[in-house]
């Protein structure tokens, strides 16, 4: 039985990670599939791998998990402030800005995008879900009662100590206005 949950837990990691990155894209056709089968239901789906990720054999999955969750987290962040500065009215942006022709935030173009899509993809994942016919806000009810497990509780305190640890980067980058380090793989 152990056996079967490594290889399981490989397989997941394979499909859905590349480069120690979720493959957003890949959860996307996933769903799309899945919503054209009428047999497919999202609880069946997620609960199993809940139960691998927050197993004793999960740690390699609960690693990426965290790493992923917390991208995910500052993109949506980003990308909300962003949005929000650029629906601004234009005589209050200078000072937004404090008076930089850039924006307020110092982060690269490339940077900026890749967080824009990244929040993009989940939003739509997140439609995609929602919209299913399949969708019933029930289905997290078995979701709550894993998450209610100590491995969860552990689980989810390395989430939000991350993105703590993120946004306070974030931050302090911005106050003192350090140039954005280059994104590996953008020349």
């Amino acid at each position: 039985r152990s056996m079967l949950i490594l290889i399981l837990r490989d397989a997941l990691i394979e499909l859905l990670f590349k480069d120690e990155k979720f493959r957003w894209n890949r959860l996307e056709n996933l769903l799309v599939q899945g919503r054209q089968d009428r047999e497919f239901v999202a609880k069946d789906a997620l609960q199993p791998v809940l139960k691998l990720l927050l197993g004793p054999d999960g740690e390699n999955l609960r690693v990426l998990v965290v790493k992923e969750a917390v991208r995910v987290t500052e993109a949506i962040t980003f990308g909300t402030l962003i949005d929000s500065y650029n629906a601004a009215p234009e005589f209050l942006k200078p000072l937004i800005s404090n008076g930089n022709p850039a924006g307020p935030f110092k982060i690269s173009d490339v940077e900026r995008e890749q967080m824009l899509e990244l929040r993009d993809t989940v939003l739509r994942i997140w439609g995609l879900l929602r919209s299913s016919d399949t969708f019933d806000p029930s289905l997290l009810q078995p979701i709550v009662q894993v998450l209610q497990e100590r491995e969860a509780r552990v689980f989810g305190s390395r989430i939000a100590g991350g993105v703590s640890q993120r946004l306070a980067a974030r931050l302090l980058q911005q106050l003192l206005r350090i140039p954005p380090a280059p994104v590996p793989g953008s020349s």
